[in-house]
């Protein structure tokens, strides 16, 4: 089975999408910027001592047949590399980055479900989620 896959391009954040077998994939309700509107909204920067650290990570879940994410399913699939001679700190903010990408996917409000073939079906999609470090960035 194949399903839709969800990546950041490295120039920018937006989504781009390839979608096979499936004739309708599952989508957040209100779009992909409707989704990234709620993480931005909801996302609790990690407390670290370096103010400026960036980061990706990749969280791969599972959408039911009703819309909502399978909790058992939530994992991550890759995050940013750790930079060469890194430090406990480095490790420390990378695992904060993935702790927090988990909490905002167990948060997001329902989806559209997928469907095949006129059937309600469960679809497995990815999603980035990125820190970003900026001025406005509460820490």
């Amino acid at each position: 089975m194949c399903f839709p896959c969800f990546a950041q391009s490295p120039e920018s954040d937006s989504i781009k999408s390839t979608t096979k077998i499936l004739e309708d994939p599952a989508i957040p309700r209100g779009g992909y910027d409707g989704l990234y509107a709620i993480f931005e909204e909801n996302i609790r920067f990690p407390k670290i001592k370096k103010k400026k650290v960036n980061g990706k990570v990749l969280v791969q879940f599972t959408i039911d047949e009703d819309g909502l994410v399978v909790s058992e399913t939530i994992h991550i699939v890759s995050g940013d590399r750790l930079p060469p001679n890194f430090s406990v700190e480095d490790v420390l903010t990378y695992s904060l980055f993935e702790k927090e990408a988990i909490r905002l996917v167990q948060q997001m409000p329902p989806w559209k479900p997928a469907y095949k073939m006129d059937k309600l079906v469960k679809q497995t999609t990815i999603v980035p989620i990125r820190f970003k470090y900026n001025q406005k960035t509460k820490p």
